[in-house]
């Protein structure tokens, strides 16, 4: 079985829902419904029949399970521009939710994640887009870490770390794609003694950053990538797309995307690896040679004997992609979805993926605009 956590657009809401082969994903809807809407459609139907549009949140989802069955939901109040958290404890064949605003200073929640120590106590790392001092303007990350293990209420909550800040032009400004500043693309993970392990990207700076939580709180932020970094290969704007995973021995492994390039790169600082293991080069895949823009949504995953997974998109061809290490510096490359003989749909967007015994599992949303309706789906 397979959970995942989600935004239906359609109603503004948080959802939450559950895969199998069988019935597919059979979703729960978390926040978002009006109180006292008017039951319109049928009851066991979706919102319970209510149709009525209620507070907008549910975007920028993160979710974590802990070892009891319990699941753990970071979102975005997208009204109250807020850090939201949703916990849900098991009740029969689905979860009793209760949801909590953490976080409702400077637009707080954009790029968030969250992790479970082995207690069962939830972390969230965040981006807080614009904190005023006088005439300054600061952009955060943020680490908010619960108390307990059912965190349903705002005191069950630690007062937040700030991890990093960074000075911005103006409030909240926005440069292309992503806005400025830092604490873009939260990832995190637990060490062996059970504490968070942060890295993300800044944006002002164009560089990956690491921080570990030590003692009471996070210990000084170390760049791992970026403009002026000593080695050469990691000199550049770094770090998109980051995600991160730590081995039995406690060694970091990171993927992002390479900003000079648009490629996939792999890093294992602790074991002296840098690497790309895709750079974006297409021979006779359609154009004769071509070079592609991978590494979007990647997702770093290590198999049960210690083998970097790494599934990503590559964004020049809407295709899903694996490439696993083979254990001699090289890397296998394969395509899931995507580049079938016949063109079916665009694949690869908001990629998650998780490995659980011998399984990989992969969400990926999928576009069919040459479908008759143009169809959109989540696919497991």
């Amino acid at each position: 079985m397979a959970v995942v956590s989600g935004y239906a657009e359609k109603f503004g809401d948080l959802v939450v829902g559950k895969y199998d082969d069988i019935g597919g994903v059979q979703w729960q809807f978390v926040d978002g419904m009006p109180e006292g809407g008017e039951v319109v459609g049928a009851p066991s139907g979706p919102r319970g029949g209510v149709e009525e549009a209620g507070p907008n949140v549910g975007t920028w989802t993160s979710m974590a399970a802990g070892s009891d069955g319990a699941l753990h939901v970071a979102y975005y109040d997208v009204d109250n521009q807020a850090l939201k958290y949703a916990y849900g404890a098991p009740a029969g064949n689905g979860w009793s939710w209760r949801t909590v605003m953490l976080d409702d200073t400077g637009n707080a929640g954009l790029y968030n994640s969250i992790s479970v120590g082995p207690n069962g106590v939830p972390g969230i790392a965040y981006r807080v887009g614009s904190v005023a001092e006088g005439a300054q303007f600061f952009s955060e990350l943020r680490y908010r870490l619960a108390k307990n293990d059912a965190p349903g209420a705002a005191v069950d909550w630690n007062p937040a770390f700030v991890v990093q800040r960074r000075e911005i032009l103006q409030e909240d400004p926005s440069t292309s794609d992503y806005p400025e500043g830092t604490g873009l693309f939260t990832t995190q993970a637990r060490g062996n003694d059970g504490l968070p392990v942060v890295a993300w990207y800044d944006r002002t700076l164009g560089a990956l950053w690491l921080a570990r939580f030590e003692d009471a709180g996070f210990g000084e932020p170390l760049m791992l990538a970026g403009w002026g970094h000593p080695d050469e290969t990691l000199d550049g704007d770094m770090g998109t797309n980051v995600d991160i995973a730590i081995d039995d021995q406690g060694e970091l492994h990171l993927c992002f995307q390479d900003g000079r390039t648009d490629s996939l790169r792999y890093l294992a600082p602790g074991l002296g690896i840098n690497a790309m293991p895709d750079d974006g080069t297409r021979i006779n895949e359609g154009r004769g040679y071509s070079v592609h823009v991978v590494g979007e949504d990647c997702n770093m995953r290590l198999t049960a004997d210690g083998a970097p997974v790494i599934v990503y998109q590559d964004s020049t061809g809407h295709d899903l992609l694996v490439v696993r290490g083979d254990g001699m510096g090289g890397w296998i490359r394969r395509a899931l979805r995507g580049q079938e003989a016949m063109y079916r749909a665009a694949y690869g967007f908001y990629t998650r993926a998780r490995i659980d015994g011998d399984m990989l599992w992969i969400s990926n949303w999928v576009y069919a605009n040459e479908d008759e309706p143009a169809m959109q789906r989540l696919e497991v």
